[in-house]
């Protein structure tokens, strides 16, 4: 552990009790608007090149930083700062099927196209929804230019490699 942050998320405010639903689209639009005109550094996901930006500055030249994130670091802005940075790389758990610069193609279409690369057997262990079982993995991978969004003054599509993992053969009556 380099480095982290605590923080408490304002807590959100109730919607009125006889709210209609045409009102309750409105107000969401609202909040959706004022969401997309304030600056990145004062959303709750600029925490993620936060994490970057301080880590990057804590290690010697000589060390290579690789940051885990989950979901929610699935942001364009994630992407674009570790092209900047020199000593930093990031493993993104996918969110979004974004789009690809060379055409309309889009990330999971890419992925199920390629080759399996490796089968893997795997042990999930049971949970208040699933019994424990044995499942088998196929990974498939391949780099992608991911295509950055036109809020960016630097267009040039995003260089990653891209990792997919499924199931194979899961049981009837399961989730995979």
């Amino acid at each position: 552990m380099l480095w982290q942050k605590l923080w408490n998320p304002w807590p959100k405010q109730k919607p009125p009790k006889d709210e209609t639903p045409t009102q309750k689209k409105k107000r969401q639009a609202a909040a959706r608007k004022a969401a997309r005109n304030r600056l990145f550094e004062q959303k709750e996901s600029y925490r993620w090149v936060e994490a970057l930006t301080t880590v990057e500055k804590l290690v010697s030249k000589h060390t290579r930083v690789v940051h885990a994130f989950d979901r929610e670091g699935d942001i364009t802005e994630v992407f674009h700062k570790v092209r900047q940075l020199q000593h930093t790389g990031v493993l993104v758990r996918a969110a979004h099927n974004r789009s690809l610069d060379s055409d309309s193609q889009r990330l999971w279409s890419k992925l199920e196209g390629q080759p399996i690369s490796l089968e893997q057997e795997i042990e999930l262990p049971q949970t208040s929804k699933r019994s424990a079982r044995k499942v088998k993995l196929a990974v498939r991978f391949c780099p992608v230019n991911l295509r950055t969004p036109y809020r960016f003054d630097n267009r040039d599509p995003i260089l990653v490699y891209a990792v997919y993992a499924t199931e194979v053969d899961c049981p009837e009556g399961e989730t995979p």
